[in-house]
């Protein structure tokens, strides 16, 4: 009597048979060209909220530009929402991209875009490639189309 109530109280304990698409490794490094920091940044991003279906992602990364007059870097910050469908995901968010220029007649100028993000991700919940590619509009200080894509290696 013993076995037979340890072994049917033990089918009740058994998980479920969906897919766990939560992700394993919740840190990336990215290298982006376009997007959120101008021509290029290399970016740093962070899993907040892992679940199944949504996750919550945070951003910073750093561009560094300029030419012989004039050198500045952009440091953008975003925040990104995911719906996930295993290793397929929307990418919804919103960034600023501060930036700072200095002059060779010693002005200097901070200035920022803020931008939006809709775009498709790429990352298997287990390994450890990311690619993105996305419609990154800028809203301020002027209203204009932008775009870009990343590749990336999560750990």
């Amino acid at each position: 009597m013993a076995f037979f109530l340890l072994f049917f109280l033990g089918c009740f304990g058994q998980d479920t048979l969906q897919p766990d698409n939560r992700f394993v490794y919740t840190n990336n490094v990215q290298v982006e060209i376009l997007g959120v920091g101008a021509l290029y940044s290399i970016n740093y991003e962070r899993t907040i909220v892992n679940n199944d279906r949504f996750k919550t992602m945070a951003q910073v990364g750093v561009s560094f530009w300029g030419n012989k007059s004039w050198k500045g870097f952009v440091i953008p910050v975003s925040m990104n929402e995911l719906i996930s469908f295993n290793r397929h995901h929307i990418e919804i968010g919103a960034s600023i991209s501060p930036n700072y220029v200095w002059r060779d007649d010693n002005s200097k100028e901070w200035d920022y875009f803020m931008m939006a993000r809709v775009g498709y991700r790429y990352q298997n919940p287990k390994k450890k490639f990311v690619f993105r590619a996305g419609y990154t509009p800028i809203l301020l200080p002027e209203v204009g189309s932008w775009g870009g894509i990343s590749f990336g290696y999560c750990f």
